[in-house]
């Protein structure tokens, strides 16, 4: 591993903003054609009253020149002289300078011998051959500023250095980790419980020019322009204020980002085997494209998390994308509309997290619930970004879909046979019972499977499920396990639906090595109604009789096990595909209403995970249903979208103001259950 060094095209790009208006002149360029408005006095500049600048002016200026010398030669020098603070970097220098720009390897073996000279670099290499501590690089002194009165290019040259030096540190540690070395046996310089040398950040003189006064106030203010921008578009484009029932946000929540120690732990004790959790894209790419930077300390955070959940016998099973697209790409190019520029970005990431998590996480899921994704976020408006249309919402789910597969056809090819792990996706869907025993209710439930997940095998009557025979497809099962579109999504829709070429239906057709099903309730179905995102089917919970499905609760989904054994052979006999349940739970009616104590004796959510394991049970044991997982929503109450805080799901209670845990009757219930029913 090298140091990665700023690059050696930097110069090219940076303008010499320091002596722009002492030439100005020689270049016969007025100085209002830079700044429309305002002296510059450091006194008169600041956001707020910075002036405009003419940005063809400033690029007259890009390459200026001061008696006869290109001044971007200059700032090559400079570029050196940060990196001939150590022996290093000036044999580095040297090579450079001695090579022809005939389109050689910017590193050659001899820069790598050279990288291994130094004391810590024998050091990283008796641990293991190519692994190089890279040198922190010393700040500029005074005297090297390339022009008088002003250090901003030495100093943000080295800022660059810093920042590289860190990121290059950052990653040494990584793969360190990534090949079981023990931090003991680390140089001590590197290790992370002591104090490791971390270059600071350049400090400028508190007394700036005219003109440095001037350029950061034109900074902050496309800095403040930006952050104006993007508050609009969190309130006209995404689901913001006023769509949470609560008027609450996700601004803390459970706070598993900083207190995963405590919730592994919770795991172990439970005696769960495997935990389910979501990577956040923006956290590791934060702005989300291929071309942006990754972050280095979401990468770290998240192997500790992993290898903390291996140490404790716990199975990461690892989801890419659970609904939390950077921002950025939705501000650049519209996010999941636009298909050319999002497949590459999340198969990008997607990337990413296999070339650092998966030597240790060997279940992936691309996509959680891509109905609700498309649905939710650009039909109906109520998640994010809030959008409503009748047609936008069937481009994204055909963009999900191809992002998933994309991800997949690169898992596979890249990283599956090394790595030995499996990758899938997660779909939601209930059991679709006919509101009545009428060929018309009947052919509802056929539309409601159609435009949910996949082909209906079984009928029922009135209250509970008999044998019976039909013939469905799903828009998202059946894309990716059989290889089309139903006829029945298609005839609705018509051209609003996307269709895939040849090319693309190779790659979604079998991009899947199993079922992950999110599976909460059942309903009853009746034909008729306009909602043609459903179907044009009506849903209840209620019978004609005056009879309920279940016990009603806050967020809708009153428990029928025995209809979830019904989806789970309906699966298992349409796709014939191993089934993980990745979700199941159920919200107690009035709970975040209660104070602790009480909230804690969940005595609903025992009885109805006592009736769905059950029968998940019966589905392997009796039905010959591979189940291969059975995963709980969730461990820990949290934020539940647009349901705020409203609808508690977790078997761990939590205090939404403090962040303490206290485990519910539900997990010991669960704990007790599998240690009954399910060998280690």
């Amino acid at each position: 591993m090298s140091f990665v060094r700023p690059p050696r095209t930097l110069s090219r790009y940076r303008n010499c903003i320091c002596d722009v208006l002492l030439r100005a002149d020689a270049h016969n360029t007025p100085i209002r054609r830079l700044a429309t408005a305002g002296p510059l006095n450091n006194a008169d500049v600041s956001p707020e009253n910075a002036p405009t600048v003419d940005s063809l002016g400033l690029s007259l200026l890009k390459r200026p020149t001061r008696g006869g010398q290109d001044l971007s030669q200059r700032f090559n020098r400079l570029e050196r002289s940060i990196r001939g603070k150590t022996q290093y970097g000036r044999e580095i220098a040297d090579l450079q300078e001695q090579r022809d720009d005939d389109g050689q390897a910017l590193y050659t073996e001899q820069e790598h011998t050279l990288e291994a000279s130094t004391h810590v670099g024998k050091k990283a290499q008796r641990i293991f051959k190519g692994f190089v501590i890279p040198e922190p690089p010393k700040p500029p002194a005074d005297d090297e500023c390339c022009m008088s009165g002003c250090a901003v290019c030495v100093y943000d040259l080295y800022d660059e250095a810093r920042q590289d030096y860190v990121q290059a540190l950052d990653k040494l540690r990584l793969n360190l980790e990534k090949k079981g070395v023990p931090e003991r046996e680390w140089p001590s310089d590197i290790r992370r419980k002591q104090d490791s040398p971390r270059p600071v950040a350049a400090q400028r003189d508190a007394t700036l020019s005219a003109f440095e006064a001037f350029e950061r106030a034109l900074k902050e203010k496309k800095e403040r322009e930006h952050q104006t921008a993007q508050a609009q578009t969190l309130q006209s484009d995404k689901a913001g204020e006023g769509k949470i029932k609560d008027g609450t946000n996700g601004d803390f929540a459970c706070d598993s980002w900083r207190r995963w120690d405590e919730d592994v732990a919770l795991l172990k004790s439970s005696g769960a085997t495997v935990y389910r959790f979501s990577l956040s894209w923006s956290r590791i790419i934060p702005n989300g494209g291929r071309d942006d930077p990754i972050n280095m300390e979401a990468i770290e955070h998240y192997r500790r998390l992993i290898a903390n959940l291996l140490e404790n016998g716990i199975k990461p099973m690892v989801t890419l994308y659970h609904w939390d697209l950077p921002q950025t790409l939705h501000d650049r190019y519209e996010g999941w509309l636009n298909k050319e520029e999002i497949i590459q970005d999340f198969v990008n990431y997607a990337r990413t997290c296999f070339r650092f998590f998966g030597d240790l996480v060997k279940d992936w899921v691309t996509h959680n619930e891509p109905l609700c994704i498309s649905v939710l976020g650009y039909g109906t408006g109520t998640f994010a970004p809030g959008h409503k249309s009748n047609t936008e919402h069937w481009i994204v789910a055909h963009d999900l879909i191809l992002a998933h597969a994309y991800a997949v056809k690169a898992y596979r090819e890249g990283f599956q046979a090394s790595q030995g792990g499996q990758i899938g996706i997660s779909l939601n869907c209930q059991w679709e019972m006919p509101y009545e025993d009428s060929p018309e209710n009947v052919a509802a439930v056929e539309r409601a499977f159609a435009f949910k997940l996949g082909k209906l095998m079984v009928f029922i009557t009135f209250t509970h499920i008999n044998n019976g025979n039909g013939t469905l497809a799903g828009r998202f099962a059946d894309p990716i396990f059989k290889g089309y579109y139903p006829d029945t999504v298609k005839e609705l829709i018509g051209d609003r639906l996307p269709d895939f070429t040849a090319e693309e239906i190779a790659i979604v057709k079998g991009s899947s090595d199993f079922l992950g099903l999110n599976a909460y309730t059942s309903q009853f179905v009746m034909d008729g109604g306009d909602d043609e995102i459903h179907g044009k089917v009506k849903y209840t919970f209620t019978l004609p009789d005056g009879s309920q499905l279940g016990k009603q609760v806050v967020h809708g989904v009153p428990p029928d096990a025995p209809g979830f054994r019904a989806l789970l052979n309906h699966l298992w006999d349409t796709y014939k595909m191993p089934i993980y349940v990745t979700e199941n739970g159920f919200p107690v009616k009035g709970e975040n209403n209660l104070p602790v104590e009480k909230a804690v004796l969940d005595v609903d959510r025992i009885q109805y995970f006592e009736e769905y394991t059950n029968v998940v049970l019966q589905a392997v044991t009796e039905d010959g249903v591979p189940v291969k997982a059975y995963i709980v929503w969730s461990l820990l109450d949290n934020f539940e979208w647009a349901d705020g805080f409203e609808s508690r799901f977790g078997v761990t209670h939590v205090d939404f103001k403090t962040g303490t845990r206290t485990t519910k009757a539900s997990y010991n219930f669960l704990r007790d259950w599998f240690a009954a029913h399910i060998a280690a």
